[in-house]
């Protein structure tokens, strides 16, 4: 059966925009500890596709005691650093080539963990907004994006694929019954070394798995 939809994760997977997370995560506690800000990285790193709310939850609850900082300070610290980097960033090769060549004829919805206000923003900016049937942020669960999204468009689960880069991605669309491709980069392929998954390093490589009947 022919795919015709396809739901996207952001960072690492349309745009090459993790090292601007991860530089900023290390930014936002550099000042006030260099030993936390390195575990915070490291935390972050292993932790792609995890929403930067529940990180910063975590961080509060064991890396800091200091009532200067909390979650809403933190999380708009965070994006003063990130969204104009973000929206400057480069696609990941052929993925704007890609979406713009193939919106018309299949279903693009876009499930990532940056909060929904930023993304729309981001988005917007980058001009790739009107691809997307839907765009889901935080604080809603990448599950639930998808869940939510296989409802509302009565979308039959063997017809879909999500394309990731993280293993929340991967265990979001499983319990989804979708099925998943791997966006390959330096964050992610130490984590996939166990998973049987299939696995793509370009946007040609999707064209070719998807259209290689045709």
């Amino acid at each position: 059966m022919k795919i015709k939809n396809i739901f996207f994760d952001f960072d690492g997977v349309i745009v090459d925009s993790n090292e601007i997370k991860s530089q900023a995560f290390y930014k936002l506690f550099e000042s006030y500890n260099v030993t936390i800000a390195k575990k915070v990285l490291a935390h972050h790193e292993n932790n792609i596709g995890m929403s930067r709310i529940d990180k910063f939850r975590f961080y509060l609850d064991n890396y800091i005691d200091d009532k200067r900082f909390s979650i809403k300070i933190l999380n708009k610290k965070f994006s003063k650093l990130v969204v104009k980097n973000v929206i400057e960033a480069k696609f990941i090769t052929g993925a704007k080539k890609f979406l713009d060549e193939n919106y018309k004829f299949l279903n693009f919805f876009l499930c990532t963990s940056t909060p929904q206000e930023e993304i729309e923003i981001i988005l917007k900016k980058k001009n790739i907004d009107h691809y997307f049937k839907k765009i889901y942020g935080s604080p809603l669960e990448k599950n639930k994006q998808i869940t939510y999204i296989l409802k509302e468009f009565k979308i039959k689960n063997q017809e879909s694929i999500f394309i990731g880069d993280s293993i929340n991605d991967y265990k979001s669309s499983k319990s989804c019954d979708i099925k998943f491709i791997l966006m390959m980069n330096k964050f992610n392929d130490s984590f996939f070394k166990k998973y049987d998954v299939e696995r793509i390093k370009n946007y040609k490589e999707l064209h070719n798995l998807l259209f290689k009947n045709d």
